[in-house]
């Protein structure tokens, strides 16, 4: 279980994309955790409060518009 009070975690995402976008993060089994929309400048430090999430390999699905880009990210 997450400190409540430790800061969001904080994603690279190398996504190429630019806009505004749907941001989903899943576990391995492709149950959705979380969703929130976020500006994408291309590369891109995307804060992601996951406290109560325990550590392991999740999946960040972003869409915008047509295009969806898949990466895989870790939470020690």
């Amino acid at each position: 279980r997450g400190d409540p009070l430790s800061p969001p975690v904080k994603w690279l995402v190398g996504s190429g994309l630019l806009g505004d976008a749907d941001m989903d993060v899943l576990d391995m089994n492709g149950r959705m955790l979380h969703t929130q929309r976020v500006a994408l400048r291309g590369t891109d430090r995307i804060p992601v409060d996951l406290a109560a999430f325990p550590s392991g390999l999740y999946m960040v699905r972003l869409k915008l518009d047509d295009r969806v880009v898949m990466v895989r990210a870790m939470k020690e």
